[in-house]
């Protein structure tokens, strides 16, 4: 079945006073496991697991007052002369620079509120602070309180420039528990609120080359939301495409070398036929975009399923075009690793 109708068929087949952080590129890593999460109006929020426990970063449930599904703890050695070990990975986005400032719902149950209370941090690949909590109300509470151990002991912060960074936590107190952190800027009124909502992220990686289309670019597709597939969050976005044409997104769970279907221009780059969303005919409109927001209990398999943790699925958006004559093609494809 050709591409220029309406159908599928794919054969199988540093603290601010020291310096200023430096903007870190736009391109999306691998390492970005839950993503590039978003400034809402000078606020980030991060749930801990959002990227996966390493070493002996254990998953706990014992102590409530955690936000969302779970917390992290260090059941490994003290590792007070050595970061960079265990390293949890965060991609951010800011849009406003500023001084930024950090906040980690965390947990410390030493009767000493000295021992077992920090982590190593660092943002864009600069040094590592020890960032502890401690004082009144700290010891077998979740709390708020982030410090670095340098100088007079400042209130975490980094100078940031607008653009994508990275933020890094390593091990370094045995016993030390995070469950999920804020940057900011100064004064913000949620700053420490736990019911403020993880912050969307723009999900995960590019791959496929897309063909040049009539607008005189590649269609680029994003996937926005969250990576935990239980919160059921997922929109698809597609730009770059020719003004007022129809279009749709496709769905796979395997990847294939790029392809040109018989009547396309473009290049299909997912794997074995699982999904199309023909239920969602989209339109171009003036500007050459359209978004979808996915529901992801009913993905259009056949039958319908739902995206579970674990899985790793695959999404091309797909439109008419005219180049010069009637034909169709491709934006890139991206890959989403659900948790």
């Amino acid at each position: 079945m050709r591409f220029d109708s309406f159908a599928w068929k794919r054969s199988s087949p540093l603290h601010a006073a020291v310096s200023t952080v430096l903007l870190v590129g736009l391109a999306q890593s691998a390492g970005a496991q839950g993503g590039v999460y978003q400034e809402n109006n000078g606020l980030i929020v991060v749930e801990i697991e959002s990227t996966p426990a390493v070493g002996q970063w254990q998953v706990q449930t014992n102590h409530s007052g955690y936000t969302y599904d779970s917390y992290y703890r260090w059941n490994g050695p003290d590792l007070f002369g050595s970061p960079g070990n265990s390293t949890l990975r965060y991609e951010i986005q800011v849009e406003q620079g500023g001084n930024w400032e950090l906040a980690i719902h965390n947990r410390h149950n030493h009767p000493d509120d000295t021992e077992e209370n920090d982590v190593w941090s660092r943002m864009d690949g600069g040094p590592w602070f020890k960032t502890f909590s401690n004082g009144s109300g700290t010891v077998s509470n979740w709390n708020w309180d982030t410090r670095f151990d340098v100088g007079s002991q400042p209130d975490a912060n980094w100078n940031l420039s607008p653009g994508v960074h990275v933020l890094e936590f390593s091990a370094r107190s045995h016993g030390f528990m995070m469950d999920r952190f804020h940057l900011y800027l100064a004064g913000h009124p949620d700053q420490n609120n736990t019911q403020a909502p993880e912050s969307t992220a723009r999900l995960g990686d590019n791959f496929c080359p897309a063909a040049v289309n009539s607008s005189g670019v590649g269609g680029d597709i994003q996937a926005w939301g969250s990576a935990f597939a239980d919160k059921q969050d997922l929109r698809l976005r597609a730009i770059e495409m020719p003004a007022n044409q129809f279009g749709y997104f496709l769905a796979s769970r395997t990847q294939s070398g790029a392809s040109t279907p018989p009547g396309s221009s473009g290049n299909l780059c997912l794997g074995n036929q699982e999904a199309r969303f023909t239920q969602s005919i989209l339109f171009t409109g003036s500007t050459g975009e359209f978004d979808l927001v996915v529901d992801t209990a009913n993905i259009p398999t056949n039958p319908p399923r739902p995206i579970v943790a674990g899985e790793t699925w695959n999404f091309q958006g797909w439109f008419r075009d005219y180049d010069p004559t009637l034909t169709s093609n491709f934006t890139h494809a991206v890959e989403v690793r659900f948790q």
